[in-house]
C-alpha cells in the first residue's frame, strides 16, 4: 500500500487536536480501527503524532524528500510499541509502520504546502536512500533522505484541496522484503500559486500494524539485543 484516501470525520474540533490527552484517548483509537479495517491487520498501535502549523506555534512543514523509518529504526519500535493481545518478543509474521495524515481545519481545504508522496515502485533501492540520523528531544532515529541522482525516474503525487473529512494513509516501512512498496518517501511541497501565504493545519499519526502470517519477516527478538548483530555475522561467516 503506497497511499490511500480514507473518508472518516473525526468529530474533533481544531481545539481538540491541541489537547494531547484527547488526541491519544479519542483520535488514536479511531486511527487504529481505521487502519485495521483498511489493511486486515491483526492489531494496530499508535505511538506518535505531530501537529504542523508554524503560525500557531506548532512544527514547521517537512520540506525534504524523506522516509522516517529505516529497517533498523522500524524494528527498534518492537521493544516499545505493544498493542493489546500481541507478544512482540515472540511475534512471528509481518509488521508495517503506517502514517495517517490529515487536514484539521474544517473551515478550509488545504490550498498549499501539500503532502506529496513518491510512488514506491519508482524508487531504486537502495541507491536512492541516504541514511540520515534525526535528532529530537535527546533521541536519535535512523531515517532516509532521498538521493537526487535517479530523480528523473521517480513519480510523485499529491492530493490537492484535501478537506478535514479526508485522511491519507501511507506506508512508512514494510518488513516484507518482497513488498511492492516497502517505503513511501514523502515531502511537503509549496506551490507557486495564489495561496503562498496559506497556513496549513495538519496532524500526522504514526502506528505499527501487526500481521500474522506463515512467512516470518521479523528478526528473532528473543535474542538479547547486544547479541543480534554478532550472531548474524557469525551465521554469514
Amino acid at each position: 500500500m503506497g497511499f490511500e484516501l480514507l473518508h472518516q470525520p473525526t468529530g474533533m474540533s481544531p481545539a481538540d487536536f491541541n489537547n494531547e490527552d484527547k488526541v491519544r484517548s479519542v483520535y488514536y483509537p479511531m486511527c487504529e480501527t481505521a487502519v485495521q479495517c483498511a489493511t486486515g491487520a491483526s492489531a494496530v498501535k499508535c505511538f506518535h503524532h505531530a501537529i504542523r502549523c508554524p503560525a500557531k506555534g506548532h512544527k514547521g512543514y517537512a520540506g525534504m524528500a524523506h522516509c522516517d523509518y529505516s529497517c533498523l529504526n522500524a524494528f527498534n519500535l518492537l521493544s516499545s510499541v505493544s498493542p493489546s493481545g500481541i507478544d512482540t518478543a515472540g511475534f512471528k509474521g509481518r509488521i508495517c509502520v503506517y502514517n495517517i495524515w490529515r487536514n484539521i481545519n474544517p473551515d478550509s481545504p488545504i490550498l498549499n504546502h501539500h503532502l506529496a508522496m513518491c510512488d514506491g515502485s519508482s524508487v531504486i533501492a537502495p541507491d536512492d536512500f541516504v541514511i540520515y540520523d534525526h535528532h529530537e528531544a535527546g533521541n536519535i532515529a535512523e531515517t532516509f533522505h532521498m538521493a537526487p541522482q535517479n530523480a528523473r525516474h521517480h513519480r510523485w503525487y499529491y492530493f490537492n484541496y484535501m478537506s478535514a473529512d479526508e485522511a491519507l494513509l501511507f506506508t512508512q516501512f514494510d518488513s516484507n522484503p518482497r513488498a511492492k512498496c516497502r517505503y513511501t518517501p514523502h515531502s511537503s511541497i509549496t506551490l507557486n500559486n495564489e495561496f503562498l501565504n496559506f497556513e496549513r493545519e495538519s496532524i500526522e499519526v504514526r502506528m505499527v500494524a501487526f500481521f500474522r502470517q506463515d512467512e516470518n519477516t521479523l528478526p528473532d527478538l528473543t535474542i538479547p539485543e547486544a547479541l543480534r548483530v554478532p550472531g548474524a555475522v557469525d551465521k554469514i561467516r
